[in-house]
């Protein structure tokens, strides 16, 4: 099986990830969206040693967790594509990948053997998701679940509770997905939600309307680049930066005035940059002033009005984003608002504007889902107006 399969699943690595994917239909590859965001090409190395540096990001699904890059043309053969969900639990199981690949140059991939251990169904993606005992390591994402006879009924996706088992989705659900993808259409509401990818700039004036408001910038760096950023303006305003490995710091010198700092980058590749309000509820004017050219990121969640009995996708563009809508409840009406995500573990807030920090209402995890991770808050309203 090893020797049949294996030619066919690509070692990948974006920026500031890695992971694992395989050969569909039309020479395109499968894979997770998190193995290979924020990149718009991605480096792929085949077993045979084919390397190809800049295979373009054809289309992401972020709210299934999908992705497909190519067309590549290799020597290497589309695996078959099996419809899994009727496997009873004990079959035999295998995932190839490349789990903890430490080689980056000449990666090989593994072979791994578990059993079918439970089926769990993501009833508002319409995903089934597979679940085996075996364990789980970083790079694994986005290779092969199959069945004894070496087809392709899964795809890695994450590791689940303490054990680090691994968590597949059903083929037979996300194969339309991904054909729709290869086509660049989009699959799940949210558009394409790419990085800008227009010429920057040194300087932005910006308002922030409220507490839970912030605007989002990205700039490239590389390791020992330094970084002058600073902000300065009439509200009590603070700034944070993560580099593609994740947090970096945070800036919150003062209450009014200039915050500023010198950064010294540890990691190369796409940064970002989360201007917010530190304290205080009215609208407030800043700029943003930085030594390396930064690009607005687009947030079209933020501010966004919503209504009782209503469904809406959304999605954390990048590290630090929070997303915040507005809804108009009267005095003693009573609504439950709930997120669902096998994303990320999100948290939720219900919070009067102008009101002070005790009257905001917070939950993580309350509503259970498929992990385990989803939010929860029944909330009555103690006025009619406005909420967050």
């Amino acid at each position: 099986m090893f020797a049949l399969v294996s030619p066919s699943v690509a070692f990948i690595e974006g920026d500031g990830s890695f992971g694992s994917g395989f050969l569909i239909d039309g020479g395109y590859i499968a894979t997770n969206y998190h193995v290979v965001w924020p990149s718009q090409a991605v480096r792929v190395v085949f077993p045979d040693g084919t390397e190809l540096e800049e295979v373009p990001v054809v289309g992401w699904d972020p709210m299934a967790d999908l992705a497909v890059l190519g067309p590549v043309h290799v020597s290497a053969q589309s695996l078959s594509i099996a419809d899994g969900e009727s496997t009873p639990v004990g079959a035999d199981l295998f995932v190839i990948g490349y789990p903890d690949e430490i080689d980056r140059s000449f990666p090989q991939p593994t072979i791994t053997q578990g059993i079918l251990s439970n089926s769990r169904e993501w009833e508002r993606g319409g995903i089934t998701y597979l679940q085996t005992d075996d364990a789980a390591a970083g790079g694994q994402s986005g290779g092969p679940l199959l069945n004894s006879r070496g087809e392709v009924i899964g795809l890695s996706t994450f590791r689940f509770g303490e054990a680090k088992l691994l968590m597949a989705m059903s083929s037979a659900d996300i194969y339309p997905i991904l054909r729709k993808l290869t086509r660049e259409e989009f699959t799940s509401g949210l558009g394409g939600r790419r990085l800008p990818v227009e010429d920057g700039s040194y300087q932005f004036n910006i308002q922030l309307l409220n507490l839970w408001d912030g605007r989002g910038f990205v700039f490239e760096g590389a390791t020992g680049t330094e970084v002058d950023i600073e902000i300065e303006g009439n509200g009590d305003g603070m700034f944070r930066v993560f580099g593609p490995s994740g947090h970096v710091l945070d800036v919150d010198e003062g209450y009014t005035g200039v915050e500023r700092a010198d950064i010294e980058l540890t990691t190369t590749g796409t940064h970002f940059l989360q201007v917010e309000m530190a304290s205080g509820g009215e609208p407030s004017s800043f700029s943003v002033t930085s030594s390396v050219s930064l690009k607005p990121l687009d947030d079209p969640d933020d501010g966004r009005a919503i209504f009782t009995g209503d469904t809406i996708a959304g999605n954390l563009d990048h590290p630090g984003d929070w997303d915040w809508y507005s809804i108009h409840l009267q005095e003693g009406d009573v609504v439950r608002v709930s997120t669902d995500s096998v994303s990320v573990d999100t948290l939720l807030y219900v919070d009067i504007p102008g009101s002070e920090v005790n009257d905001t209402v917070s939950d993580d995890d309350g509503g259970v889902g498929l992990v385990g991770l989803n939010s929860e808050i029944v909330y009555l309203a103690p006025h009619t107006g406005e909420y967050f």
